[in-house]
């Protein structure tokens, strides 16, 4: 970050201007970007969700150094764009990790979780049960969000 001290009545105007101009195309990025998640719909019914999730190829792809969770829930946001459907970017802190591998344990899926300092996941609204649902992107498991 630049940070510019006017010494002077010309540069303190310039510096107005400039600052002025940066915080306009700082909000209009970011009211460009809300109104293309706008453009995204939600999955109308769980159904729907699942159809999305079975095209998807996503959870093909293999873990890796290289392809971590991080790239699994980008992929998955990424294809759901393309077919016009909004899905979220979700981080699993690492005091909730234990908690995160007891589920999948339940669910006896294996999945690759590596270390210890978080994990990345995706998460979907669906409409017709006005919730919001996690998606493990590496295998597809859908789970409900609970609060509290």
């Amino acid at each position: 970050m630049i940070i510019l001290i006017p010494r002077n009545m010309r540069q303190l105007k310039f510096c107005v201007v400039l600052y002025s101009i940066l915080f306009i195309v700082g909000f209009a990025y970011i009211k460009w970007d809300e109104y293309q998640l706008s453009l995204l719909n939600h999955f109308q019914t769980r159904e729907e969700l699942i159809r999305f999730l079975e095209s998807d190829r996503t959870d093909n792809s293999k873990w890796s150094p290289e392809f971590v969770c991080e790239d699994f829930a980008n992929t998955l946001i990424a294809n759901a764009k393309e077919q016009g459907y909004r899905i979220d970017y979700h981080s699993i802190e690492s005091y909730e990790l234990s908690e995160y591998r007891a589920l999948l344990q339940e669910k006896n899926y294996d999945i690759e979780l590596s270390g210890t300092e978080g994990h990345a996941l995706c998460k979907a609204f669906i409409v017709d049960e006005d919730r919001w649902v996690m998606i493990e992107p590496q295998n597809d498991l859908i789970f409900n969000v609970v609060i509290g």
